[in-house]
C-alpha cells in the first residue's frame, strides 16, 4: 500500500506540507477528510467525509476565483447534507461539493478552515490549482487573493491534493498537450464542439 492509498484508508485527504504534524493535528479535529480536485479552472470537487457535513453552523471553505478583469474573489462555501452528495465509483462513501466558475472565470485554488468559533483566523489547508489554466498570460496568481495572503499570514499550509492523473483520467481531463488550457479537456472536444456550434 502506497502514501495515496494509506492517506485514503485513514480518511486524511490532504498531506500536510509546510504546516507539519502540527497543522494537521489541529485540522483534523474539524475534518476527517478534506481533498480537492480540481477539474481545469471551471470545477472544483471539494471532497469531505460524511460526519463533516453535520455541523451547526456548516463548516466551510472559501474558494478562491480569478475574475475577467484580472482581480480575485474570495468565496464561501458551506458543506451540508442537502448539496453534498456521494459518488461512489471514484470517492465511496465520502461526500462532494461540486463548486462552478462562472463564466469568464477561473478556480485558482481552495481553503478549508477549521471548524472552530475562530475559524477564520487560524491555520488552515490551501489548496492550489496546479491546472495550465491557471497559469495563463493575464491569470491573477492564487496569492494575490486577500483571503489567501490572510491565511498565510496566520500560518496557513499548503496542501498536497490525493487527485492523480488516474482520477483526472476518470473525469475525461488533462493538465498538459493535448487539452485545452482552460477547461482540462480534450482539445479535439473542444475543436469540435467550438466547429458544430457554428453551424447552428
Amino acid at each position: 500500500m502506497n502514501r495515496r492509498d494509506v492517506l485514503r484508508k485513514i480518511g486524511i485527504g490532504a498531506a500536510v506540507g509546510v504546516g507539519g504534524v502540527s497543522a494537521m493535528a489541529g485540522n483534523a479535529t474539524a475534518w476527517e477528510r478534506q481533498d480537492v480536485c480540481f477539474t481545469g479552472c471551471s470545477l472544483a470537487w471539494i471532497v469531505v467525509n460524511e460526519d463533516d457535513v453535520t455541523y451547526e453552523p456548516p463548516t466551510v471553505a472559501r474558494v478562491v476565483v480569478g475574475l475577467h478583469d484580472g482581480s480575485t474573489e474570495c468565496r464561501d462555501v458551506e458543506f451540508t447534507p442537502e448539496n453534498t452528495f456521494q459518488v461512489p465509483g471514484k470517492f465511496g462513501d465520502a461526500r462532494v461539493r461540486k463548486v462552478f466558475a462562472g463564466l469568464g472565470e477561473k478556480i485558482l485554488g481552495v481553503i478549508i478552515y477549521n471548524y472552530r468559533e475562530d475559524r477564520f483566523s487560524s491555520a488552515s489547508c490551501i489548496f492550489t490549482n496546479e491546472h495550465w489554466c491557471a497559469k495563463t498570460p493575464w491569470t491573477p496568481s492564487l496569492d494575490d487573493a486577500s483571503c489567501v495572503q490572510e491565511a498565510r499570514e496566520i500560518g496557513g499550509y499548503d496542501c498536497e491534493t490525493l487527485c492523480d492523473d488516474d482520477d483526472h483520467k476518470l473525469l475525461g481531463l488533462g493538465k498538459g498537450p493535448g487539452h485545452d488550457p482552460k477547461t482540462g479537456l480534450p482539445e479535439k472536444w473542444v475543436k469540435q464542439e467550438g466547429s458544430s456550434s457554428k453551424h447552428r
